[in-house]
């Protein structure tokens, strides 16, 4: 693996790390076991030989690398995470969201332009967008400029296919979530409702939100704790990390 910033490559080798440790400590698999593979290009991977049996999904962004899975059969996840700061500093709220109007719905566009917190809604819609498409697994060959969010009353709701007159859009039955991890990055997380666990009163900022209301709801983990716990497993047996993971563990 190669990366142009010392950053880059710790938060690839916790991605690496961080799927191996959810599967071992919530799902009871032993680290050597666990094999992931990719169907397609641009596809998400999947844990080999459970490929209908678990679904998930990292991100990794700033100072944060986030992961969502599900053991519930059919059910589709997605997860993404924005840095609200990553625009260059010359560059206007105005001008982003003019550069990214042909990937925004006509809804969306009108939201933005009379926001009074457009580039933290901006970088919420787009995270809504990309964790979407990375649950459906399909890559970005999907026509974002038809896939529109907006609030409804407490939750986000997904609305598809293009506006026309005379045509009513349809309302999708996936649930999402949107978080602030820290005061510059955000996090959104996708889930089709085939997740028998999905509880409809659960919570989540709302699109525009410049600032966090509620605390996050993942587990954190420190990066320390994923290299001594892959570590560990290493010396347990020669088989628990790819060529890549071990020879980045060596390095650090």
């Amino acid at each position: 693996m190669r990366f142009k910033f010392e950053n880059d490559r710790r938060l690839a080798l916790a991605s690496r790390l961080l799927r191996r440790y959810a599967f071992v400590r919530y799902y009871g698999m032993t680290w050597g076991s666990l094999r992931f593979v990719q169907a397609q290009k641009g596809g998400k991977p999947k844990l080999e030989g459970f490929e209908d049996c678990f679904d998930f999904n990292v991100s990794h962004q700033g100072d944060w690398v986030i992961l969502v899975a599900t053991d519930q059969r059919g059910c589709q996840v997605g997860i993404d995470a924005v840095c609200t700061d990553s625009m260059p500093s010359s560059m206007t709220a105005t001008a982003l969201v003019d550069t990214f109007a042909p990937q925004l719905a006509p809804k969306e566009l009108d939201m933005l332009r009379s926001h009074p917190h457009p580039i933290e809604a901006f970088y919420a819609l787009w995270a809504l967008k990309e964790s979407y498409v990375k649950a459906l697994g399909i890559g970005l060959y999907m026509d974002l400029h038809n896939v529109c969010f907006r609030n409804k009353a407490d939750k986000i709701e997904l609305i598809t296919g293009q506006e026309k007159r005379g045509r009513t859009q349809d309302v999708e039955p996936w649930q999402f979530q949107l978080h602030w991890l820290d005061n510059r990055t955000m996090s959104a997380v996708c889930c089709s409702k085939k997740n028998k666990n999905n509880d409809n009163t659960q919570t989540t900022q709302l699109i525009g939100d410049s600032a966090p209301t509620m605390p996050h709801p993942f587990v954190t983990v420190t990066f320390a704790d994923l290299v001594a716990t892959a570590a560990a497993a290493a010396a347990a047996t020669t088989t628990t990390t790819t060529a890549a993971e071990a020879a980045a563990l060596k390095s650090l």
